[in-house]
């Protein structure tokens, strides 16, 4: 048994972005003929010969499972060169399975039941992708985001792997028209694309601060990432982005917004938003879709017997074999993992401040979760369809 570390992470929903390029020749003992494949037997005779890609994953990580219509893309244009190989330290064979199924996962699937691979690499939280030469040199580590098609392009063909770009996207000054001030007001708009120096692993970091003078600073972000942080804060609530054309993902970036006086919180990301946009050469279309959602539903009085003794912890998680069990966990959280793990959108509507405990089956199936809920909790979902705004960023 283990504890949870992850939990606070998919809670946050934080992600991690650092990258690390490797040039001392590393050349991890992978151990491949102990792997336990989950799709057949004994691949490692299809993988000898091979580039390999290792993508660690879980049934629970909403990040894992966003990634995999990429790393299929991926694996379907380059698997004459790379063997992708998803490898799962979490879950059990069933789950494992099971999962890769549904999500119609190409890569090959192994299960880590022992941690020896997790261990190996030192993953402390995912999803991370880890890239293996032909000759068995650890070359680069990173998220699935990150590994892209021009990354792989290039590591083929000429056996090099370049380190982010150290440029200035954006450094500008614009002009924002406040309607209560009835003055403009200068505001500082900076984007950078971030120094990497080799073994250099760094996690993002998110302030947006209107107590005094506003400021928006956001290190070691993908820019798509960027827009829909910077359009939830000003809409208060989640929002649908769509990003097409030439869109800049293959890089991370510092992004800084500040002003020297007092700014309407709303006027300043949105005018913000608008600046950063122009500056990358995007347009933003936005329009209204109707989207459906789950409410969950509670009896307050039927979950007394799980009240939490002391409302005053914080948040704990343990991951077992077959549950996860959590300590002091609100009803918006758990509407969040519930989520997470099930690929649905999830709300809890009320102002509940009651902290609970709950052990949760390691269910991903909806139906099937909604089922477990309402017998052991007596939780029931709503569908509801509601308007969303859905933001187009065409980069041209």
């Amino acid at each position: 048994m283990k504890y949870l570390a992850v939990f606070l992470f998919i809670i946050l929903n934080t992600n991690l972005s650092g990258q690390i390029i490797y040039n001392d020749h590393q050349r991890p003992f992978l151990n491949i003929e102990s792997w336990q494949w989950i799709n057949s037997d004994n691949k490692e005779k299809e993988i000898a010969g091979k580039h390999l890609i290792l993508e660690f994953w879980a049934s629970w990580c909403g990040s894992c499972l966003a990634a995999i219509p990429h790393m299929n893309e991926l694996n379907t244009k380059f698997s004459e060169d790379i063997a992708f190989v998803s490898v799962n330290s979490y879950d059990n064979r069933a789950m494992t399975k099971k999962v890769a199924q549904r999500h119609q996962m190409n890569s090959y699937i192994i299960i880590d039941q022992d941690k020896y691979l997790k261990d190996l690499f030192k993953i402390q939280l995912i999803p991370v992708t880890i890239l293996i030469d032909k000759n068995g040199v650890l070359r680069w580590k990173g998220t699935a985001n990150q590994l892209s098609a021009k990354l792989i392009t290039e590591f083929i063909r000429n056996d090099t792997i370049h380190s982010v770009l150290d440029t200035t996207l954006v450094d500008q000054t614009f002009m924002l028209i406040d309607p209560k001030q009835h003055k403009q007001l200068p505001i500082q708009l900076k984007a950078t694309r971030l120094i990497r120096e080799q073994f250099q692993v760094s996690t993002t970091s998110l302030n947006i601060d209107f107590d005094d003078f506003p400021i928006i600073d956001m290190k070691n972000w993908v820019i798509p990432i960027i827009f829909e942080r910077l359009l939830r804060n000003e809409a208060g609530e989640d929002v649908i982005t769509s990003f097409k054309g030439n869109v800049p993902e293959d890089f991370s970036v510092d992004f800084l917004a500040t002003a020297d006086q007092k700014v309407e919180k709303t006027l300043f990301l949105s005018e913000t938003i608008k600046a950063f946009a122009t500056a990358l050469n995007a347009s933003i279309d936005t329009s209204v879709v109707r989207q459906n959602i789950q409410i969950l539903r509670v009896n307050s009085d039927h979950l007394k017997p799980f009240l939490s003794a002391d409302q005053e912890k914080d948040i704990s998680a343990v991951d077992e074999d077959d549950q996860y069990i959590f300590q002091n966990l609100t009803l918006k959280e758990l509407a969040k993992f519930i989520g997470q793990i099930t690929n649905k959108k999830i709300l809890f509507e009320e102002e509940e401040p009651q902290k609970y405990n709950f052990s949760i089956e390691k269910i991903v199936d909806f139906s099937e979760m909604k089922h477990f809920l309402k017998t052991v909790y007596n939780i029931e979902f709503q569908e509801k369809e509601v308007e969303r705004n859905l933001y187009e960023f065409t980069f041209h």
